[in-house]
């Protein structure tokens, strides 16, 4: 059993043994923090694993553990105490790596909450997305349809969004901010992916943010407004199919169970074996002339692999097509964060792009194309790429849409 299918997951947890401590609605008093990081034996293991310490040596984990106690305790904390629970992309890799099995995610989260809430710190840049979500249902303050750019993105995009919204489909999928508003062609070639596959979905003009950034400032009852008001559209459909790591996993862990969520690679990895066994001759020239061109380096997405063991599914699909697929030292439920998210792009963006070249470094050193599925990773990768002439950074599913395309160019459709 796909590990996707078999973990249900207390509300902001990710896992087991000490984590299942976590009251089922997600929340915690001081006493349970307490009781759960007295669990703590301070053996650095975590330490190896942070993305925002092997850059910065500033804001481990134990110091973060170290702050929350104080909090838990109603001790004071100074400014930069508080200012450190955010220098954090919740990337998972310290709760991933903890032999105590702590829910440090959990945790983070909580201390965040605790912030806001009991002494109204928040970073005002943080402050000024949190207002534009509120005022306009994404970060970017962009006004007007939900799905704007993609409309003026070209004929052919046009043509697909006016085609799938309002649907008569049950099932929905979910594009993100990201995907809507700043990697649109990500989003397009979904749309032409999952046709040429016969994956029925629509689009839905209610679509809005998931609140997952609010949620990340700490503003856990501004995000649980937009979990009410979310809800009561999604709960029309069937299956939601999400395009954004960072969605997916906030709706795994913040919405009802009642709805059914699936991310778009699981349903591309296992659609695309029969369209493959469809077209058996152009199939095989693609996986020819793929097996002859230069490797992909893929990089996976925190949020997929680590809480969710979404590890296989897009190398299955690489591999399929002919590709050569060539891995980081560091990948898998092992992997090191791109710097981009737990709201690190808006908080410290120079930090965050310090930690995607980070990565990057190892990167040119192992192939000249890197693909991931996660629109975060794309983003700051892109920005954080100095030398984007000797190392070329993709959505895995660029690379699909076009395998596809030469699919059918082949035989003459």
């Amino acid at each position: 059993m796909d590990k996707s299918e078999q973990k249900e997951i207390p509300r902001g947890s990710t896992s087991s043994d000490q984590r299942t401590l976590v009251d089922e609605d997600g929340t915690l008093t001081s006493k349970q923090v307490l009781s759960l990081l007295d669990a703590c034996v301070e053996c650095n293991a975590c330490e190896g694993v942070c993305s925002v310490f092997q850059v910065t040596r500033f804001a481990n984990p134990l110091t973060k553990i170290k702050i929350l106690r104080k909090l838990a305790k109603g001790e004071e904390t100074v400014k930069d105490e508080r200012q450190a629970l955010f220098t954090c992309t919740k990337c998972e890799g310290c709760q991933n790596a903890c032999p105590a099995r702590l829910p440090l995610i959990r945790l983070y989260d909580w201390g965040r909450n605790q912030v806001v809430s009991r002494f109204g710190f928040i970073n005002p840049m943080q402050k000024g997305v949190i207002d534009n979500i509120l005022q306009t249902g994404n970060p970017f303050h962009e006004e007007g349809s939900r799905f704007k750019q993609l409309l003026d993105l070209s004929d052919h995009a046009r043509a697909q969004v006016t085609g799938l919204v309002r649907g008569n489909s049950k099932t929905l999928l979910h594009l993100g901010c990201m995907l809507s508003y700043r990697i649109t062609q990500m989003a397009t070639d979904l749309f032409d992916i999952l046709a040429i596959l016969g994956i029925d979905f629509t689009l839905d003009p209610n679509e809005a943010c998931c609140g997952y950034y609010v949620w990340n400032c700490g503003d856990h009852h501004g995000a649980d407004e937009f979990i009410k008001h979310n809800t009561e559209h999604l709960e029309e459909y069937e299956e939601i199919i999400c395009a954004c790591a960072g969605c997916y996993t906030f709706f795994r862990t913040n919405y009802p169970k009642t709805l059914r969520f699936t991310h778009v690679v699981e349903r591309i990895a296992a659609a695309l074996p029969a369209f493959l066994k469809g077209h058996p001759k152009a199939a095989s020239q693609v996986r020819s002339e793929n097996g002859c061109k230069l490797r992909i380096l893929f990089h996976d997405s925190c949020h997929l692999a680590r809480p969710w063991g979404i590890i296989t599914p897009p190398r299955a699909i690489l591999k399929e097509l002919g590709h050569e697929v060539v891995e980081f030292s560091q990948n898998g439920e092992n992997t090191l964060c791109c710097g981009a998210d737990g709201g690190m792009r808006f908080v410290n963006k120079p930090l965050a792009i310090q930690i995607g070249r980070a990565r990057l470094d190892e990167a040119r050193s192992k192939a000249p194309s890197l693909s991931t599925l996660c629109p975060f990773c794309i983003f700051n990768f892109q920005e954080a790429n100095a030398s984007p002439e000797t190392l070329a950074i993709e959505s895995l599913y660029a690379e699909i849409q076009k395998d596809l395309r030469r699919i059918l160019l082949i035989e003459g459709r």
